[in-house]
């Protein structure tokens, strides 16, 4: 059976990104594999014979270089990423020139309309119209962020000088001229790794507590936990905060060598109050509901009384 290209999907996610369904993303380390796999995709390109032209493509190209790029080390923070887009557009040549029939003149039919979905897309970013029409193609979403905003685009035009290819060379030439018009700007997009701040925070405390480790040792201060307590050490703490609130230990027992025994001591002081007060609001309802009570038997006992 013959070989069939799988068609390619283009979409947008949730987020707005554009997603092609279809192609491939190969890593590569050197110009020797990236250039293989330019020439792998240029292979499978689509052409065919006419009067103008005995190889025309029959479709446009698009290939794409991610980069990235870091510091000398491996432990660097710092990424600049970077892409570039390679874009071959099929030819624009009129059908009645080419004399082309068949799937030929099915292909070309495609080709200009998507030519022409892109010159409307051109056409409204050279005049900043407020919508930009790029989700009318594949071809002009794929080419959204070649267009405008944060790149740099560059556009060879090709053209014959012959008068009888002059329809198409004025037409080719407006367009460019159109390309000109749209106005980028290009930045530099650098973003920090995540996970290599994160080991490096936990590397910083690390070596903090080691300091105040070797501080304490120093000042012969004992040592001093700056890790977070445990089940039993908040148990403890706890008791010696109910202690305190009920008179039965003095302030200077209360641990006060960091500020995170301080701010715990602050947190179980206010669960014990917490703890005293419902368990209050608990008595209180309860002594109510005895007192109630005795009086509701006292009233019956004074009826029964003078019912004798």
């Amino acid at each position: 059976a013959a070989y069939r290209k799988p068609a390619c999907l283009a979409y947008t996610t949730g987020w707005c990104a554009l997603q092609v369904r279809g192609l491939n993303m190969c890593e590569v380390r050197s110009e020797e594999e990236a250039l293989g796999m330019f020439f792998m995709g240029e292979a499978g390109r689509s052409t065919a014979t006419h009067v103008l032209n005995s190889n025309s493509s029959r479709s446009h190209c698009v290939f794409t270089v991610h980069l990235e790029m870091r510091g000398s080390s491996d432990a660097s923070e710092r990424a600049i990423k970077s892409k570039i887009n390679l874009v071959d557009l099929a030819g624009s040549e009129r059908t009645k020139k080419t004399n082309v029939t068949g799937q030929t003149l099915k292909e070309a039919s495609f080709i200009n309309k998507s030519l022409s979905f892109l010159e409307q897309t051109v056409n409204a970013l050279s005049k900043k119209a407020a919508h930009v029409p790029f989700r009318q193609s594949k071809l002009t979403s794929v080419l959204r962020d070649a267009l405008g905003g944060n790149c740099k685009t560059v556009m060879l035009a090709n053209i014959w000088g012959e008068e009888q290819h002059m329809e198409e060379t004025v037409s080719t030439l407006r367009f460019a001229s159109r390309v000109k018009l749209i106005q980028t700007d290009a930045m530099v997009n650098e973003s920090q790794d995540l996970a290599l701040q994160v080991e490096r925070y936990k590397r910083q405390i690390k070596e903090l507590k080691q300091e105040l480790t070797m501080r304490d040792a120093l000042s012969g201060r004992g040592r001093i936990a700056y890790e977070d307590l445990n089940d039993e050490e908040q148990m403890e703490l706890m008791k010696l905060c109910k202690r305190y609130l009920e008179g039965q230990a003095e302030v200077e027992e209360l641990p006060q060598d960091t500020m995170k025994l301080v701010r715990e001591c602050f947190k179980q002081m206010r669960n014990v109050y917490q703890s005293m007060q419902s368990k209050l609001a608990a008595g209180i309802a309860e002594e109510g509901e005895r007192r109630a009570s005795n009086g509701l038997q006292e009233e019956r006992s004074a009826e029964e009384q003078a019912g004798a």
